[in-house]
């Protein structure tokens, strides 16, 4: 069977995503359609706007097969990590095809691109990964630097063929001018209590504590007290950025002022934002070599359609994990503890998510459209 994959986020899932499932199953021809999906914290370092189990049942309603979780470790990466993990993880699922969304839309140019960063580090202590790929390929969307880290992932696969989509939407525009509208726009609209009902098929699911400025007093104080030397065994806890973050939380009383303060040639806000969030989640570097792969695909959510893809990877050594218990023992705790900090201001959600946690994938009896 033919199996196409993407790579999404979905925060949240909105019109755009719909016709990117639509056309992908259209360009790719494929029988079954596969998502690997970030879960509770999001690529940028920041608490995704609705529950991953809502994510997810939203994308199998509207197209998708299968999803896959992302996990936390590698979902809060920079983009060449993030890709890595994904596309890894599709070629676990059998997928032989990968459709992406680019502004660009040219896959040749991309893979050009792809191609100029095999000659360049992206390990400069003096500036960000964004000033280097500047450097080596002229301005870049966000889309579009991963897109060319997905086309430099799947050279380890070769038998994975890759389709790009036309992005017709500003990423980082608040603007909408259409049904179809970013998700940083509703993300927007949503916090400034406007109406979104027209461009999300979750407007009734969005939580209105997912913003990562609600755990700034909680970060401040355990950036105070923590220590420097073991602040420097954290994940991410490079070039010295250990003190500068310890100076920004005595110097600043919000978190938008902590970033402003942190943020310069070397430090992007993402970069700021994963180093924070691996932070707290007590992610240590030894944990992030150890586990450097993805080890097993964890099934969120799937169509009765997708039972044969599901026996196949298994049938083929594939490790399908449908229980939280048959987790590695460092992903359980991982993905525990990211509901624990994504909840830090609701201990109601906090104990409906814990419990969701540890139950079964979101199951839809139906074939697909």
């Amino acid at each position: 069977m033919k199996v196409c994959g993407v790579i999404v986020e979905y925060n949240p899932f909105h019109n755009g995503h719909i016709y990117h499932l639509q056309k992908a199953r259209q360009i790719s021809r494929c029988d079954l359609l596969v998502a690997v999906m970030s879960p509770y914290f999001v690529q940028r370092g920041e608490p995704a706007i609705a529950d991953k189990w809502s994510r997810a049942r939203t994308a199998i309603a509207f197209g998708a097969d299968i999803v896959f979780e992302l996990p936390t470790l590698h979902a809060v990466q920079s983009a060449a990590f993030f890709a890595d993990a994904g596309v890894e993880l599709l070629a676990k699922a059998h997928a032989d095809t990968i459709v992406f969304g680019s502004e660009c839309n040219d896959i040749e140019k991309l893979k050009t691109q792809a191609k100029a960063l095999d000659h360049i580090s992206l390990s400069s202590k003096r500036e960000s990964n964004i000033r280097q790929y500047e450097k080596a390929l002229g301005t870049q969307t966000p889309n579009d630097i991963l897109a060319v880290n997905y086309i430099r992932a799947a050279a380890r696969f070769p038998h994975i063929n890759l389709l790009s989509i036309q992005r017709s939407n500003e990423y980082h525009s608040n603007d909408i001018t259409s049904s179809i509208a970013s998700a940083t726009a509703i993300r927007h609209h949503y916090f400034s209590s406007r109406d979104i009902r027209a461009y999300t098929p979750m407007a009734a699911e969005l939580n209105e504590n997912s913003q990562i400025d609600q755990i700034y007093p909680f970060l401040r104080d355990k950036l105070l007290l923590d220590d420097v030397f073991r602040m420097k065994q954290m994940f991410l806890m490079d070039e010295g950025i250990e003190s500068l973050l310890k100076n920004a939380a005595a110097s600043c009383d919000t978190y938008d002022d902590f970033i402003h303060f942190c943020t310069n040639a070397r430090y992007t806000r993402s970069r700021i934002q994963r180093t924070l969030i691996h932070y707290l989640l007590n992610t240590t570097k030894d944990d992030a070599n150890a586990h450097k792969h993805p080890e097993c695909l964890r099934l969120l959510a799937f169509r009765r359609s997708a039972r044969p893809l599901l026996r196949e990877i298994q049938d083929n050594n594939g490790n399908v994990v449908s229980r939280f218990g048959k987790l590695p023992s460092f992903y359980q705790e991982m993905e525990r503890k990211a509901v624990i900090l994504y909840t830090h201001n609701d201990p109601k959600r906090r104990k409906i998510l814990l419990k969701r946690e540890v139950e079964g994938p979101v199951y839809d009896d139906h074939d697909n459209h």
